[in-house]
């Protein structure tokens, strides 16, 4: 059985691949969506223990997804990493205060990432 169950919403296919990769080599449940849109969808239909959310996405920001789950019942307290190019500390700060629970700056170190993961 599945550690937990994990949505990645990241729209680079190299990427994707090497969360689904490391994370289902850990143990848990890992299902991909590309886009907010998909995310979105994805979340109607299934619930998830934590969220990896890229930032900049083909079809809006991260940060919309996370405000939307933030709003959810189901979904309020669900674990939110951001995943993202964008890591100066005001953009850092912006992804927390609009509800994630960690940050990891792309590139990151696989360890880390599965640390981060499993400390959320």
């Amino acid at each position: 059985m599945a550690k937990f169950r994990v949505l990645v919403l990241e729209d680079e296919p190299a990427t994707q691949t090497l969360i689904e990769d490391l994370l289902r080599g850990e143990g848990y449940e890992v299902e991909v969506a590309g886009t907010v849109g998909a995310a979105k969808e994805r979340n109607k239909e299934s619930e998830y223990d934590i969220f990896l959310v890229d930032r900049t996405l083909p079809d809006g920001e991260g940060i919309e997804f996370c405000h939307e789950i933030r709003k959810g019942s189901k979904t309020r307290k669900t674990p939110v990493l951001f995943l993202s190019a964008k890591g100066t500390p005001d953009e850092r700060i912006e992804g927390l205060k609009a509800g994630g629970d960690d940050y990891l700056v792309k590139p990151f170190h696989s360890g880390e990432l599965c640390a981060r993961v499993e400390a959320l």
